[in-house]
């Protein structure tokens, strides 16, 4: 939890009370998020049994990651004003109707800043990036590794797992990507039955 390594690192800004406890909670690692299993993890591993300590660093804790996507928020949105100011284009063509008038056909490309991309700009773009040979190879790997027979989402798993050859895409691209690779392969290798992916025999 990156809360945590804040919080211990600027320990001066905590209560008092629990100005402590914070570095050993760091040094534990994968602390839970969740108040009830955080309570647990530190009354079990800490020894904390103090209720009123254990409220103050859970509210701490939620105050300074409420805090921190704030932060987060406004730098995104930030980006996203400086990275919009990019002029919209219009290209706008005058054609000559029979009777001699003349009639503007607009073509509007607006740039909109909030717009997420398409299910096929991804897809084309995690295709361009990585060769179909090599989604293919992972994809019938990934498989055979299940036993020969698994489900979609683990190969997307498996997929994410490789990070040398796939790191740079989203999940979205690889979720694409994935999809893209079994329809390519499903009459030739694989076989698909819903979510269950095998290999042809």
């Amino acid at each position: 939890m990156e809360v945590v390594e804040t919080a211990s690192k600027n320990v001066a800004d905590a209560p008092p009370r629990i100005q402590g406890w914070l570095p050993k909670i760091q040094s534990l690692g994968n602390v839970p998020r969740v108040e009830r299993k955080f309570r647990n993890f530190l009354g079990n591993s800490l020894r904390l049994r103090d209720e009123t300590i254990v409220t103050e660093i859970w509210q701490y804790l939620s105050e300074l990651k409420s805090r921190q996507k704030a932060e987060k928020q406004e730098a995104t949105a930030e980006k996203d004003t400086a990275g919009s100011k990019a002029p919209e284009t219009e290209a706008v063509a005058k054609a000559e109707t029979p009777n001699g008038e003349t009639s503007k056909k607009a073509d509007v490309h607006r740039a909109s800043p909030g717009k997420k991309r398409s299910r096929e700009d991804a897809s084309d773009e995690a295709g361009r990036s990585i060769p179909e040979k090599v989604w293919d190879r992972v994809v019938q790997k990934a498989v055979k590794k299940k036993g020969g027979s698994c489900e979609k989402k683990e190969i997307r798993r498996f997929v994410a797992k490789r990070r040398k050859l796939f790191g740079t895409l989203s999940a979205e691209e690889i979720r694409d990507g994935v999809m893209q690779t079994l329809r390519r392969l499903r009459n030739r290798h694989l076989d698909i039955q819903g979510k269950t992916v095998s290999i042809k025999t």
